[in-house]
C-alpha cells in the first residue's frame, strides 16, 4: 500500500501537506484547490485507502447533504426519519446537516476530499447536481434520496405506483372530471411525479379538465384556489402533487364555503404527512408519499456503509400510502 512519502513525492509537495490533506484539513491551512484534488486522485490512483480512518472510527459521521430552498416543508419528515435512524442504528454515529445551494453540489468539497465523515447523504438532488455525481464519484459513500444514479445506493420512492394511485382513485371516484395542479418551478422529483399521474391517468383515457401551475407556498395555493373559484364551474376533484399548495388551496375552498370531501375532492402528495400534522389535511385524499421511512432507511444504510468497508449499490424502493378522506 501507498505511504504519505509516496504520495508526496508523486504530487511534488512535502508530506505534511499530505497528511493535511488527507485529514481533511487542507482547507484549514489553506492548501489549494487543485493541490488538494491532485493530493486525493494520486492517494486514488496509487490504492491509498482514503476510507480507512473513518472507517476505523469508533463513532461514524454521516454528513447529510441538504438543498436550500424547496424542501424546507419537508424538513420536518426527515428530522422524524433521521431520529428514528438513530434509535434503530447498533452503535452512535454523528450526524452533520452541511446545506448547499441547488445546481451548486460539485462545490462541496467534503464530498471529494477525505475528511471525518465516513458517508454522505443526499437529498433530493437537482439534474445538474446527478451529472456532476456522474461524472466524478464521491470519495466516500453517497446515498441519494429520491434519485437514482447507477454505481450510487439510493433510496427512492416508487413514483409509478404514485401514479397509479392516484389515477385509480381519481377514475373510481372522479370519473373524468378531474383537474390538476402542478408546481411552476422546476423540481426534478415532481417532474417525475407528473408524468407518472399523467400517464396513469392517460391509460384510463381521462383527459383533465384543466392544468394549472402555481408556487409551493401555502399562500401560492391560496392564490390559486381563488383564482379557480373565479373562473367559474369547478370540477368534481383536483389532484395537486405539492402539500403546502394543496393546503393553501382547500383553505381556499373552505373560505369561500365548500366542503372538502363533499363539494369537491381534493387529493394531495404529501412529502411531509405526519401523524402530528395529518389535521392540516384535513378530509382531503393524501397519497402520503412516506419521507419518514424514506429518510430512514437512507441515514441507516449511510451509517451502515460508514461503519463497514466496501462497494454497496443498492435500490431500495418505499412504496406510497394511499389515506382516503374522513
Amino acid at each position: 500500500m501507498a505511504t504519505l512519502k509516496d504520495i508526496a513525492a508523486a504530487c511534488d509537495t512535502s508530506i505534511a501537506t499530505v497528511s493535511y490533506v488527507l485529514s481533511g484539513r487542507g482547507d484549514e491551512r489553506r492548501i489549494s484547490s487543485a493541490m488538494q484534488e491532485k493530493v486525493v486522485r494520486t492517494a486514488e490512483e496509487l490504492g491509498y485507502d482514503l476510507a480507512a480512518k473513518a472507517r476505523k472510527s469508533r463513532r461514524p459521521a454521516v454528513a447529510v447533504y441538504w438543498p436550500q430552498r424547496q424542501l424546507d416543508t419537508v424538513l420536518p419528515a426527515f428530522i422524524s426519519g433521521l431520529n428514528a435512524a438513530m434509535g434503530m442504528a447498533p452503535i452512535s454515529a454523528d450526524v452533520i446537516i452541511q446545506p448547499y445551494e441547488p445546481n451548486h453540489l460539485a462545490e462541496q468539497n467534503g464530498l471529494w476530499s477525505p475528511g471525518r465523515v465516513g458517508a454522505s447523504v443526499i437529498v433530493s438532488a437537482s439534474a445538474e447536481d446527478v451529472e456532476a455525481l456522474r461524472r466524478r464519484r464521491t470519495t466516500y459513500p453517497a446515498v441519494l434520496v429520491n434519485r437514482t444514479l447507477e454505481g450510487y445506493p439510493c433510496v427512492t420512492i416508487d413514483e409509478d405506483e404514485v401514479g397509479q394511485l392516484a389515477a385509480d382513485y381519481a377514475k373510481q371516484t372522479l370519473g373524468d372530471d378531474v383537474s390538476l395542479v402542478l408546481p411552476d418551478r422546476w423540481l426534478q422529483g415532481v417532474q417525475y411525479r407528473s408524468r407518472s399521474v399523467q400517464e396513469s391517468l392517460d391509460r384510463y383515457g381521462v383527459v383533465p379538465r384543466s392544468i394549472h401551475t402555481c408556487g409551493i407556498e401555502i399562500n401560492d395555493g391560496y392564490a390559486l384556489g381563488q383564482r379557480m373559484l373565479l373562473e367559474g364551474k369547478l370540477p368534481r376533484g383536483i389532484i395537486c402533487l405539492y402539500d403546502a399548495a394543496a393546503i393553501g388551496l382547500a383553505q381556499a375552498l373552505k373560505d369561500a364555503g365548500l366542503k372538502i370531501g363533499q363539494d369537491l375532492e381534493l387529493i394531495a402528495m404529501s412529502m411531509s404527512y405526519t401523524n402530528t400534522n395529518s389535521h392540516l389535511f384535513h378530509n382531503m385524499t393524501v397519497i402520503d408519499l412516506r419521507q419518514v421511512e424514506v429518510s430512514t432507511r437512507a441515514i441507516n444504510l449511510a451509517i451502515e456503509l460508514a461503519t463497514h468497508a466496501g462497494a454497496d449499490n443498492r435500490h431500495i424502493v418505499v412504496h406510497p400510502t394511499l389515506i382516503p378522506h374522513r
